[in-house]
C-alpha cells in the first residue's frame, strides 16, 4: 500500500497518467483537472473522483482509493479556517498484492515520464496559504516579453552561474544561497521578471506573501520548503514587515530576527535564489 498527498508532485502525475490508460477512460465516476501542455495551452482531463477505483497495470490488478482528509494546520479561524476546512487536503492510496514494491516504483516512474514530457514548458508555482504550500502550474513567460533594465543580462548569467556552482558550495561547506532585492514604483514589472527569470532557468518558484503571516507560521512555511533542488522564492513588498526589532501585538507580527533567521540563517533553504521585492527600499532596515 502506497499513499500519496496532493501536496506531492507524485499526486499530480498518477492523475495524469490514470487519465491516459484505458482503465481510465472507462471509468464512470471521474472529476474534471487543469493541467498546462509543452505549448503553453491549457487541457481539461477527467480523472478519478474520490472513492475507489480499479485499474490493471504491468498485469497486475491494482485497487485506488482518493480521498479528501483533515483541514492542514494552522489555517487560521473564521472564515479563513472554514475556507481550509472546505478544501482539505487529498490523498491517493494504491493497493497491490504481492511483497515486491518494484511494481509501485515502475508505476510513479512511468507516470513520472509522462507528465513532465507533457509539461517541459510550464512553470511550477508554490504559494504559502492556508497553512502549507498549494501548487499550481502555468506556461512559462517568454524572456523577450518584458523590457529589462540594461544590466539584465549580467542578472541573468549570475543566478545561472550560481546555480551551477551547488556542488562546490557544498563541497567548501558553504550554504548554497543568493539573494537579490528588485524594487522600483509598483507596476514596473518586478514579480513578472522574477517569474521569467525562474522559468528560464527551470526553476520552481515559491511565493509568500508576509502579510498576515507570524514567526510561527513564516518559520513553518520555510521548513516546509524541499531542498533536494534548486528554487527560487520569492518574498513580495518586504518593506512591508517594518523596521521594528521584536515582533508587537498591533501591526507587526514578524519580529526582524526571525526573518533574518528563515532568510540566510538555520531556518533557510538550501539551494536557493531568494528575491524580494520592494516599492520603497530606503525604509530596510540596514
Amino acid at each position: 500500500t502506497v499513499d500519496v498527498e496532493d501536496k506531492d508532485d507524485a499526486y499530480t502525475w498518477l492523475l495524469y497518467w490514470l487519465n491516459a490508460q484505458p482503465s481510465g477512460k472507462r471509468s464512470r465516476r471521474i472529476a474534471i483537472k487543469h493541467i498546462y501542455l509543452k505549448d503553453g495551452t491549457k487541457q481539461m482531463i477527467l480523472v478519478p473522483s474520490r472513492g475507489n477505483h480499479w485499474f490493471i497495470y504491468k498485469r497486475r490488478l491494482l485497487w485506488l482509493n482518493r480521498a479528501r482528509g483533515a483541514a492542514p494546520q494552522g489555517a487560521g479561524t473564521g472564515q479563513l479556517n472554514e475556507l481550509a476546512a472546505a478544501m482539505g487536503q487529498e490523498f491517493l492510496t494504491i493497493q497491490v498484492v504481492g511483497r515486491s514494491r518494484a511494481v509501485v516504483g515502475a508505476l510513479l516512474e512511468d507516470a513520472e515520464k509522462l507528465f513532465t514530457a507533457a509539461n517541459v514548458n510550464a512553470l511550477t508555482i508554490q504559494k504559502y496559504q492556508w497553512g502549507g504550500w498549494h501548487k499550481f502550474i502555468k506556461p512559462k513567460r517568454p524572456f523577450e516579453s518584458v523590457i529589462f533594465p540594461d544590466h539584465a543580462e549580467h542578472l541573468f548569467a549570475d543566478m545561472a552561474l550560481f546555480i551551477a556552482q551547488r556542488d562546490w558550495y557544498r563541497k567548501m561547506g558553504i550554504p548554497h544561497r543568493r539573494g537579490y532585492l528588485f524594487h522600483g514604483p509598483p507596476g514596473t514589472g518586478k514579480s513578472v521578471s522574477a517569474e521569467v527569470l525562474a522559468g528560464a532557468l527551470d526553476l520552481p518558484i515559491y511565493v509568500i506573501n508576509l502579510a498576515g503571516m507570524s514567526d510561527q507560521s513564516l518559520e513553518q512555511a520555510m521548513s516546509a520548503i524541499e531542498n533536494n533542488t534548486a528554487a527560487m522564492l520569492l518574498i513580495e513588498d518586504i518593506d512591508t514587515v517594518g523596521t521594528k526589532r521584536e515582533a508587537t501585538i498591533d501591526k507587526q507580527k514578524i519580529s526582524l530576527g526571525t526573518l533574518l533567521n528563515v532568510l540566510d540563517g538555520l531556518l533557510a533553504a538550501d539551494s536557493m535564489l531568494l528575491v524580494m521585492t520592494s516599492n520603497h527600499p530606503n525604509t530596510l532596515d540596514a
